[in-house]
C-alpha cells in the first residue's frame, strides 16, 4: 500500500505560467520513518511536534516570512526549507509524480480537471509498476474537492478520458481531502510542488537562489518517478 499526498500550485500568470499538480507516494515501509523525521524537524523549529496551524510547514509562508514564519530570520527559514527538501530526497522508495500543464496552449477552460485526470493515470501507472495500491489524500480545497471525488469515482467505473484513456484499478476508496495543518505529510507535498514551481521560475532573489541550488544538488528530488508536461508544441488539442 502507498499513501499518496497531493498538492498544487495554481496557474497565476504572469508570475506562474503553469498549473502544477504533484504527489508524493509513500510506501508503507517508509511512512513511520518520515513521520518521525517531520516531528523531529517541527520540534527543532517550533518546540513541539503537536500539529497546530501556527507550526505548519508551508512553502509560500516560509519563503516570504509570513504566517508562522513572520519575524523569523531568513537564515533560519532557509535552513528549515533545506531540511524539508532533504527529508523528501532521502525517503526510501518515495514516488514523485509531477503534472505540469500550460493553460496558454489549451482550449479547455477546466485545466484543473485535466491535470487531475493525468495525475490519476500516473498514479495508476506507478502502482502497477510497484504492484501496490494507492490511497489518495489531498488538501481540503472546497472549490475542487467534490469534483475530484466524483471524477475519481467515474474513472474507476469507466476509465479515464481521451483516446488513450485507461482503466483505474489500483486506487482504493475515494480521494480524502483534509486541512493541510492536520497532516505533516500533506505539508511535505506542499513543499515539493512549491519547490518545483519555484525552481522552474525566477530564482534571482537570495532565498530562491539558495533553495534552487540546494534542490538541484539533490539526487532524486527534481527527477520525477512519473510525469506529464502537457500540452507540448506538438500536441495542441481542443478538449471540450
Amino acid at each position: 500500500m502507498h499513501l499518496v499526498y497531493i498538492d498544487e500550485v495554481k496557474h497565476a500568470p504572469p508570475t506562474q505560467p503553469f498549473h502544477w499538480l504533484c504527489a508524493l507516494a509513500f510506501p508503507e515501509r517508509s511512512v513511520q520513518s518520515i513521520d518521525e523525521t517531520l516531528s523531529t524537524i517541527a520540534t527543532k523549529y517550533f518546540g513541539t511536534s503537536v500539529l497546530n496551524p501556527k507550526n505548519e510547514f508551508h512553502g509560500n509562508e516560509i519563503v516570504h516570512g509570513k504566517g508562522a514564519y513572520k519575524g523569523r530570520a531568513i537564515a533560519e527559514r532557509i535552513a528549515l526549507y533545506k531540511e524539508l527538501l532533504d527529508a523528501i530526497d532521502e525517503t526510501e522508495g518515495l514516488g514523485r509524480i509531477v503534472i505540469r500543464l500550460d493553460p496558454s496552449k489549451m482550449v479547455a477552460a477546466k485545466h484543473e480537471n485535466i491535470a487531475f485526470m493525468f495525475l490519476i493515470e500516473k498514479v495508476q501507472d506507478y502502482m502497477k509498476h510497484e504492484q501496490s495500491l494507492a490511497l489518495l489524500i489531498a488538501d481540503d480545497d472546497k472549490e475542487i474537492a467534490g469534483t475530484n471525488v466524483a471524477s475519481l469515482s467515474e474513472y474507476k467505473a469507466r476509465g479515464t478520458d481521451f483516446i488513450f484513456g485507461r482503466a483505474i484499478n489500483r486506487i482504493v476508496d475515494t480521494i480524502h481531502h483534509t486541512r493541510s495543518d492536520h497532516s505533516r505529510l500533506l505539508q511535505l507535498a506542499d513543499i515539493f510542488v512549491y519547490t518545483l514551481a519555484m525552481v522552474a521560475g525566477d530564482c534571482t532573489t537570495y532565498f530562491r537562489r539558495e533553495i534552487s541550488a540546494h534542490a538541484r544538488g539533490k539526487r532524486r528530488l527534481l527527477f520525477p518517478t512519473k510525469y506529464k508536461n502537457w500540452p507540448t508544441n506538438d500536441s495542441w488539442l481542443s478538449v471540450g
